[in-house]
This record gives C-alpha cells, structure tokens and sequence, in this order.
C-alpha cells in the first residue's frame, strides 16, 4: 500500500522539496550574477557596505528612484552607470536614448551651477567583472607619496567629460590607467570613479578600496553633504512598494507569515488539490468505557471506583481459596498474609466516603499489588482461556 503523508503521496513531496531547493539555488545564483548597485542591497553587487561605511563617517545618505530629481545645495549625486556592452565590442560612438540623455544633462546642470556629483561605470556582467577583479596592482596617488593595492579597474569607456584638459588624476594604477579623477564642468567639479566594482559589497572590504574610497569623499565632497543614490541611472525607476516603503524588517516578517500559513496548512493536514478526507467517528465499547470513566472522574466518585476494585479483589482471593462467592471476612480473612488483609481493610473503609483521587488511586494500587502476590503472576495467566473464536475470558 502506497505511503501518504498528509493526504498527499510521499513522491509528490519529496518533487516538491527538490524543486524548491533548485528555485533557491537559481534565486541565489541570478542574484550574484545580476549587477544591482542599489544603496540598500546587500546582494554583491549592491553598495549596502559602502553606504554603511560614508554614514559611519558623518556624511547624510537618501535614495531616489526619479529619473529627474531635484537637487539641494549640500547633495551629492551618487550615479552608477551599468556598461551593458563588452569593451571589444563596443563602438567608439555610443548613442544614448532621449532619457539618458536628459538624464545626464540634469546631472551635468546641476554640477555647472556649483554643485558636486560621482559618476562612475560598473559591468553588467557582474560575474565575469568579479573573477577579473581577483587580480591585484599597485595605485599611486598624485602626489606620487601615497600607494594602495587594488583591483585591476575595468577599462571602460569615458564619462561625460569631452575636455580631456578639465580632468584631474586623483589616483591612477603603476601602468598609467586612471583610477579615480576629478573634472571641473562649470563652476562645480564631477568624480569620475572609472570602475564601482570595488565599492560593491563584494570587493570593498578586500585590498586598500575602502580607505581610497572614503578618503576620496571626505577629501572632494564638501562638509556637510548628503550622499543621494540615484537608482535610476541603472534602470531602476519602478516605484517602490509598500513594503520597500516600510524597510526590509517588513519584508522579511511577510515572508515569515508565508511560510507559518504553509506550516499551519500542513500541520492541519489539508493537502493541497485534494479532497478532505472524511472519517466518521466509530462508537462502541470503548467511548462507553471512557464517558462513564469520565462521568465518575468529573464527580470524584472515589468511592465508586474502590468499591468496585474491592468487589474484583475479594472475588480473586475467594477464587483462590476455593470458597462461595458469599463467604463472609471473618472466615477467609484468618487464610490470607497481613498485608493483604490490612490494605483490604484500610479500602474498605476507604470505600464508605469519597477521598482524593491521588489518595484513591494509591490504595488501589496496594490492593492489587497485594492479591497478585498472594496468588501468583502465573497463575491469573493460567487462568485465561481462549475462546473458541478467539476472545480471551478470565475465570475472574
């Protein structure tokens, strides 16, 4: 006969497991291949850390997803640029669509009138750019004093600035490729971090990529900015949900109230596309039994109950001794040990008032712990027979 758990074959169950199991893998696999720069992901490609480390030095952090947002005077836009094309098969003339571009020009005004921004590029192809990013160099500074190890930076195509005489080095590798610049774009300046692969949560805590890149913002930015994480420089202008509203504590307590629904639907035995199964409730013998227990339980019949045990004793021992059922304690009571006639004596004055239950049932106990002496284990086994169609019967 085939197992069922539940209502619901044991095959189909364990189909189940196996494909939720692969879900997550696939889940945990898209996520780590995927390039999410967003300031409160704490995917590996998300900038969560990053975030964590500019509060930790004083600076203000916001997040908007609107692809035009207005800007005050103490913001630094934050812009991360996602490179979608490989550098072999890019083409030197990159044309953008009217959003980027007006995009880019809201950015650019904002700058041109004062303001500071960070503009950076970071592969699409998360997963190839982290095993490049395994290789270390050497980056100088431009004082030509300071040194740090890094990660080899991507080569990727400029940003913004078509003036090659308005960039300043900040930090750039021993083989001359730029690391990190500073271009002046009116009367505000533009930091240009060529590749943000080192600021992912992934790669900032290896090497020298968190001192760079914190010293960098308290040195360029001005005192008392506030980081602002445009998340629409990357695709992401969805307008956030309830739950990102309310923060990621609320999206994990509804994940939690999924799968506590899931465990009180199994725990209930409810199978999923199955038919309640209906099972009629048998009377017999035994609910008999059990409501007239519970009938002298709920009235503390105690009294009841020794009665009755004294009758089963007193029919054992004068089965023993071979004597009428009607023979009175004075004649076969001189014929059984003390114990026996003691605890016999001390339940049948038990059984003439109601005592405790724990009281009642302690007594009992002795009773018939005394009259099984007295006769012998072995012989009450004797004493049961089998019927014919296989019902035992005691001579008791």
């Amino acid at each position: 006969m085939r197992r069922i758990v539940r209502g619901m074959p044991v095959g189909i169950w364990v189909l189940l497991g196996i494909l939720a199991l692969a879900a997550t893998m696939l889940t945990l696999a898209q996520s780590n291949a995927e390039t999410r720069p967003s300031a409160g992901s704490a995917a590996p490609s998300g900038l969560r850390i990053f975030a964590t480390l500019a509060r930790s030095a004083g600076f203000d952090l916001d997040s908007t997803r609107d692809p035009l947002p207005r800007f005050d005077q103490r913001d630094v836009p934050v812009v991360v640029l996602i490179e979608t094309a490989s550098v072999s098969d890019w083409i030197a003339e990159f044309e953008q669509s009217e959003e980027e571009k007006a995009f880019e020009e809201h950015v650019l005004t904002f700058v041109r009138e004062g303001g500071t921004a960070i503009v950076g590029r970071l592969s699409g192809n998360f997963r190839k750019a982290s095993i490049d990013a395994r290789k270390r160099t050497r980056a100088v500074a431009a004082d030509g004093k300071t040194s740090a190890e890094v990660s080899v930076p991507t080569v990727l195509p400029d940003l913004w600035v078509s003036d090659k005489s308005l960039i300043s080095r900040v930090w750039q590798t021993e083989g001359g490729a730029p690391y990190l610049d500073v271009a002046s774009v009116g009367k505000g300046r533009l930091i240009v971090l060529h590749d943000w692969l080192p600021a992912t949560n992934r790669f900032i805590t290896e090497a020298d990529h968190a001192p760079i890149l914190l010293g960098a913002l308290q040195k360029l930015t001005p005192p008392d900015s506030r980081l602002r994480f445009l998340e629409a420089a990357w695709g992401n202008v969805q307008e956030p949900g309830i739950l990102d509203r309310l923060g990621p504590g609320y999206a994990a307590g509804w994940g939690q109230i999924i799968v506590c629904l899931i465990v009180v639907a199994y725990s209930l035995g409810r199978g999923f596309g199955l038919a309640p199964l209906v099972r009629p409730r048998q009377r017999g013998q035994r609910d008999l039994v059990e409501a007239t227990a519970g009938f002298y339980r709920r009235a503390n019949a105690t009294d009841v109950a020794l009665k009755a045990a004294l009758a089963d004793a007193r029919h054992k021992i004068l089965s023993e001794l071979k004597l009428a059922r009607g023979t009175e304690w004075a004649v076969w009571s001189e014929r059984v040990p003390e114990p026996l006639r003691h605890i016999y004596r001390e339940v049948e004055l038990a059984s003439h008032e109601r005592i405790r239950p724990q009281d009642a049932i302690r007594v009992a106990m002795d009773l018939d712990r005394e009259v099984t002496a007295f006769i012998g284990k072995e012989r009450i086994a004797s004493r049961r027979k089998v019927r014919s169609d296989g019902t035992r019967r005691s001579r008791f």
